[in-house]
């Protein structure tokens, strides 16, 4: 209801409270072929679980909850999670004790059920995490009473922060879609053309890895009465309308022909995974040559994240040799490149693999633009 709150027509803001969010969520269940209601969580649950359609998305084995994702969600907390599991087994059971088992039980019953779907994600099980949480905490406690489990429980404690770390500093360079918009405004700030309106088209896979609408500062927005009165603090501010750009998000465009290049000319910028700007193709499918495509590259290529390999041993003692100097360079006194440069350089030659990136969104212009 939460969602369908925020994807009325603000204009129009018919539903004003939670009862009438409830009523208005109804609305197309009386369609006989298929029914869709206007909430999104119950339009979802009759397609994946009523209809049995979450198969579309993907099959994973029944067993999948138990023996791969939710292992993966605990990582280094797996086997405080075993330990609180004996714990709970074998002792006698305290106040405590009963509500942990409790929590098992719902976490348990939620896995059962979300088992019997074809499709299946770790991020489902996201949900059971604070209750597998209580269990690994009686797992932790009962690693404190000698020294031998303290240590051990220090060491997956590290081990845990040190992957939660570099798991989010992947995510942070798996965004090229969002970057390449933050280079595209900082670009035309410093290059803009008097006069043209920026019309950009952003590509599925940029729209896919992190542009938003909160990112488009230049998009012109409604700001009739409505929703946008309580959060006018929060929202990006509307454009002038002399500034303001259009975002552009049409997918199956003809790449070939006639059609596709009355249909590219309308964009003054791109934001897209096709390699060197070369959107449009001959009839067989290959790129034209860089003289007949209509845009040209205006910065390098966005990079993100395309897997690890592993160092060498020479190479590891390499890295590690640097490694003080690279240290030495982070202090505040040493000056040099910006924090995050450093940051980044240290991490990489911490790490015994190698973090792959390769280029994947390219920002455009179309040639005449230039002129």
């Amino acid at each position: 209801m939460v969602d369908t709150y925020f994807w009325q027509d603000l204009t129009k803001a018919e539903a004003v409270n939670i009862l009438s969010i409830f009523v208005k969520s109804l609305n197309g269940m009386r369609d006989v072929q298929r029914p869709r209601p206007l909430w999104p969580e119950l339009d979802a649950l009759l397609f994946n679980v009523v209809e049995g359609k979450s198969s579309e998305w993907g099959v994973s084995p029944w067993h999948a909850y138990v023996t791969s994702l939710v292992p993966k969600v605990l990582a280094f907390t797996s086997p405080l999670f075993a330990i609180g599991m004996l714990q709970l087994i074998r002792r006698k059971p305290s106040v405590a004790d009963e509500r942990a088992r409790f929590l098992l039980l719902t976490a348990a019953t939620h896995i059962a059920v979300l088992s019997i779907l074809g499709h299946k994600e770790w991020r489902f099980a996201f949900y059971i995490l604070p209750a597998l949480n209580v269990v690994s905490a009686i797992g932790a406690c009962s690693l404190m009473r000698s020294w031998p489990g303290r240590v051990t429980l220090a060491s997956l404690l590290l081990l845990q922060i040190g992957l939660s770390w570099f798991t989010g500093y992947l995510s942070g360079i798996n965004y090229p879609g969002g970057e390449a918009l933050k280079l595209l405004h900082l670009q035309l700030s410093l290059t803009a053309t008097p006069g043209v309106k920026v019309v950009v088209h952003i590509n599925v896979l940029p729209a896919m890895t992190g542009v938003t609408l909160f990112q488009s500062v230049n998009l012109e927005r409604d700001t009739s009465p409505g929703l946008f009165d309580r959060l006018a603090d929060t929202l990006p501010a509307t454009c002038k309308s002399d500034s303001c750009w259009v975002y552009d998000k049409t997918e199956d465009l003809p790449l070939s022909g006639p059609a596709a290049s009355a249909a590219w000319s309308g964009f003054t910028h791109l934001i897209t995974e096709a390699s060197d700007c070369g959107v449009l193709q001959d009839e067989s499918g290959a790129a034209l040559p860089q003289s007949e495509q209509p845009f040209e590259m205006i910065t390098p290529p966005i990079k993100s994240f395309a897997g690890l390999r592993r160092k060498s041993v020479s190479q590891i003692k390499a890295d590690l040799l640097r490694l003080p100097k690279a240290l030495l360079s982070t202090l505040p006194f040493a000056g040099g490149s910006s924090g995050q440069t450093l940051f980044d350089h240290v991490m990489r030659l911490a790490l015994p693999v190698i973090i792959v990136e390769q280029p994947s969104i390219w920002l455009c212009r179309r040639k005449d633009v230039a002129k």
